[in-house]
């Protein structure tokens, strides 16, 4: 049995997938098993996927449910080994990434999610927020940092991801229900309190494209992300909100009010606003933040979305002697 199961699904992938495959092919980290799965492809994907069976580590099945989720959850049932490594078909692993991903592992066994920071790739005119994403991800490697930023965005860039088979034996498989289905599953894991983090270092190529399903699937909208960040923040915050369900939000605007809003459906309760002005809205309070004394006795949950700006709010915060994670909480 080998150690590892790196999982590559594709669909329509054939201009990127040699290389991709290639990539898992080169590991300097030799045992390991990669299931192919087909899902659906029209082109000549399985025709590439096929040219590597000759290497007894590569194996090939097919999933005709069109849906990551649903070839991801095929290949699971077959994975033989202890790890799981997630592989997509536009991407490449440097040659040392599962040598040093498994080094990690096995020097510190309280650690299940390994994920790397990342190299990033585009050819897109547009792609300066996906930049960002990706400096903002690779600034987290500790498990507090990963925890304290798991509900702004996904902390960890999927296909750098290696982890205990357990974890799904435990937590359940991939799932289809209209969210982004890796974060999905990563904020699952964090709410049943799964050690994550990342090595420090970039062990692999992420790639941009218009195909990739982040930039074209609704699954991967603005709307589908807050829609479970906040299934799971409402979870979060009756654990960890001292004055459960009481919030306060930082940020009034239309946008951050209605993001902030989705936690309404698990009982939470906005008793006023934090931002730059005071005033009224709704018939809730907004303070202006510079008025928020260090002994404010309510929890703060921040839907600023802008980077630098969410940045600077967490400082503020921290500044007047707020603890993340049982005083306030970043969720944008």
């Amino acid at each position: 049995m080998a150690t590892i199961s790196v999982v590559l699904p594709f669909r329509n992938a054939e201009a990127t997938l040699n290389a991709a495959i290639e990539s898992v092919q080169n590991q300097l980290f030799k045992d390991f098993e990669c299931i192919l799965v087909d899902n659906a492809s029209t082109d000549n994907s399985k025709e590439v996927a096929q040219g590597f069976l000759d290497d007894q580590r590569f194996k090939l099945i097919s999933e005709k449910k069109i849906g990551v989720w649903h070839a991801m959850n095929t290949a699971l049932a077959s994975a033989n080994s202890r790890y799981l490594a997630r592989m997509d078909a536009d991407d490449l692993w440097f040659e040392n990434k599962l040598e040093e991903q498994m080094s990690f592992l096995l020097m510190h066994q309280e650690v299940d999610v390994l994920g790397t920071q990342v190299e990033f790739k585009t050819d897109l005119p547009n792609a300066d927020g996906f930049a960002e994403y990706v400096n903002w991800s690779n600034s987290l490697t500790t498990a507090g940092e990963i925890n304290n930023s798991i509900f702004m965005e996904s902390p960890i860039v999927n296909p750098s991801l290696v982890f205990r088979k357990e974890l799904i034996e435990q937590h359940g498989n991939y799932i289809d229900n209209g969210w982004p289905e890796d974060y999905e599953m990563l904020l699952r894991w964090h709410s049943k309190g799964v050690k994550m983090q990342k090595v420090n270092e970039p062990l692999m190529t992420w790639k941009d494209s218009s195909q990739r399903l982040s930039r074209s699937h609704e699954n991967f909208s603005k709307h589908a992300f807050n829609a479970v960040k906040c299934h799971y923040l409402a979870k979060w915050l009756e654990k960890n909100n001292p004055y459960h369900p009481a919030i306060w939000v930082w940020g009034s605007s239309r946008i951050m009010r209605r993001n902030a809003e989705e936690l309404l459906n698990y009982g939470v309760v906005i008793e006023g606003y934090i931002d730059l002005k005071p005033g009224e809205i709704e018939g809730k309070p907004i303070t202006s933040y510079i008025q928020v004394p260090a002994d404010f006795d309510r929890f703060i949950v921040s839907f600023v979305g802008m980077r630098d700006q969410r940045l600077k709010v967490r400082q503020f915060l921290l500044n007047l002697g707020k603890v993340e994670g049982k005083q306030f909480v970043m969720a944008s």
